[in-house]
């Protein structure tokens, strides 16, 4: 029987904002399965780098607010409650345009594959719009 393990958003090691990505694995094994994690992207948040998984797909699921995730190219607005599946080899990156933090949680199967992220350029339009803000505002 495996460990019980309980995460409070709190006591998770935040990344660097307007992005603040957290990754909580489902156990404490690096080798599980499945990995998810939670963001928490502050108004104004880009989630870099953009990029695609060779293996696994990804699901995300959105707990509070809205945000804009593009798909090899092509940008969705996805609101609270809202479900994006993405395959593998689609490209996609999140980003929150709107005055209020965007929160999701995203889980990937099979759990991170070695060498199975890769990182492409932001698509024109999403670089366009953060130079027109005057920021380069994403981390991830």
């Amino acid at each position: 029987m495996g460990e019980i393990w309980i995460v409070h958003a709190d006591d998770l090691t935040p990344r660097t904002p307007p992005t603040r990505r957290v990754f909580v694995p489902f156990a404490r094994d690096e080798d599980a399965p499945v990995h998810m994690g939670f963001v928490f992207m502050e108004p104004g948040g880009l989630m870099t780098p953009c990029h695609y998984h060779k293996q696994s797909t990804e699901i995300y699921f959105v707990l509070k607010g809205s945000g804009i995730i593009t798909l090899d190219g092509e940008d969705h607005q996805v609101g609270e409650y809202g479900t994006v599946l993405v395959p593998p080899g689609v490209t996609h990156i999140w980003r929150n345009p709107h005055r209020t933090p965007l929160e999701y949680l995203w889980i990937m199967h099979p759990a991170h594959v070695a060498q199975d992220t890769l990182a492409v350029d932001t698509p024109a339009h999403i670089q366009r719009d953060f130079a027109a803000l005057g920021s380069s505002r994403g981390t991830a």
